[in-house]
């Protein structure tokens, strides 16, 4: 294991730790810049309440928070495997423009 690839998992487990622990709904974590400045919800809002929601096991509340985020965490854990492993991430294009497509949709129809 390359040191890059130990130093991003402790990264992570801490973060994912720290998330299990603290409940973002009421920690006082940071509101999504997008929607402090604009008061509309980005595709990502509710994304660290999903998760932790995720961590416990409590999916439908996942979903209530962020609807794409369980649909989207294998992409992510791809794409955070590669960057982890020094590979370039090969997305075909047909499939990052459905994604950007599908999240502008979902932006649009949760602040409708």
């Amino acid at each position: 294991m390359t040191r890059r690839a130990a130093l991003a998992g402790a990264a992570l487990a801490a973060a994912l730790a720290l998330l299990y622990a603290l409940d973002p709904a009421s920690a006082g974590f940071v509101l999504c810049p997008v929607r402090a400045f604009s008061g509309l919800a980005c595709p990502g809002c509710g994304s660290l309440r999903g998760v932790h929601d995720l961590l416990h096991g409590d999916w439908r509340a996942a979903l209530g928070h962020n609807a794409i985020l369980p649909m989207t965490l294998p992409l992510l854990a791809w794409l955070a495997g590669c960057w982890i492993a020094g590979r370039r991430p090969r997305v075909p294009q047909g499939l990052a423009v459905a994604l950007l497509v599908a999240a502008l949709v979902f932006a649009v129809a949760r602040n409708t």
